[in-house]
């Protein structure tokens, strides 16, 4: 039996121009579980693209169980190559 939890993630570029980037990297996704959108890089790591975060979810099946800590790291990038990374875990 599949349960999934809705996951609350945003993330933007404050003042964006032609040429920024924004990349979001979500560690910690359990063995047995995967995230509703995104590209998996195994391990438990997913990449996603801001648009992927909306209605985003953990999938997971009746073996994984537990609390998690997901962590989230979002990078922003501008045309000149100036980089900011802002992390949280949920």
């Amino acid at each position: 039996v599949n349960t999934s939890v809705d996951l609350l993630i945003s993330a933007a570029i404050a003042t964006p121009v032609t040429g920024d980037s924004l990349s979001i990297l979500i560690t910690g996704v359990p063995t047995g579980s995967h995230l509703s959108a995104g590209t998996n890089q195994g391990s438990g790591t997913w990449l996603l693209t801001p648009d992927q975060l909306h209605d985003l979810q953990l999938i997971s099946t009746s073996t994984a169980n537990g609390n998690y800590t997901l962590h989230v790291q979002a990078t922003g990038t501008d045309l000149a190559g100036n980089t900011r990374v802002v992390t949280d875990d949920i």
